[in-house]
């Protein structure tokens, strides 16, 4: 018999999104499926999770999928959160309206541990969930700042991350005990 499986935890710490999902149904057409000891549906490229958890949902123009979230290609920003990505031409000009933050060196990298991460500005190697990235720690007590792309999530409640003192991560993965903030 073959038996497809729930497994979703990545939402909280990855930045990746790869949740099967729709245990009893075909996969739709923003999803790829998956063979092997478990079996699937996993987001397709391009796409992420949608917030119910059924189904997903393709990014947009100018978009790509990290970390269970759309976000802005190289070249393009987002002036508001809720708003689409934009040519960053003129993300220089004071008048523009553009972000002009860029991702923190080292954020996002590949990381098998936290020697990993030293010498970037993140430093935190997350080693909770596969694949281990390093992230920016230190956000919620105003010891760095998040990209454009990332808001800090402040996981005080939960001890394996409490130490961290937030992490910047994509909106979409700030979830409960975790919760954005602005320091």
């Amino acid at each position: 018999m073959n038996r497809r499986a729930w497994l979703c935890g990545v939402w909280l710490y990855s930045l990746t999104a790869s949740c099967l999902v729709d245990p009893d149904k075909e996969c739709d057409a923003n999803q790829v499926e998956l063979n092997g000891k478990v079996t699937g549906c996993l987001c397709a490229p391009g796409t992420i999770p949608n917030a119910n958890g059924k189904g997903c949902s393709p990014c947009g123009d100018h978009e790509e999928a990290k970390g269970g979230a759309c976000v802005c290609e190289s070249g393009y920003r987002r002036p508001q959160p809720d708003k689409p990505c934009e040519e960053a031409t003129d993300a220089g000009s004071s008048d523009s309206g553009m972000s002009t933050d860029t991702m923190a060196s080292g954020e996002g990298m590949a990381c098998s541990g936290p020697g990993d991460c030293a010498g970037y500005d993140a430093t935190y190697c997350q080693m909770l969930i596969s694949p281990y990235v390093c992230l920016v720690q230190g956000c919620a007590v105003g010891d760095s700042k998040c990209s454009g792309e990332t808001v800090c999530c402040d996981f005080k409640d939960l001890p394996p991350l409490a130490p961290t003192n937030g992490l910047c991560i994509p909106v979409a993965n700030c979830i409960a005990p975790g919760h954005v903030v602005d320091p």
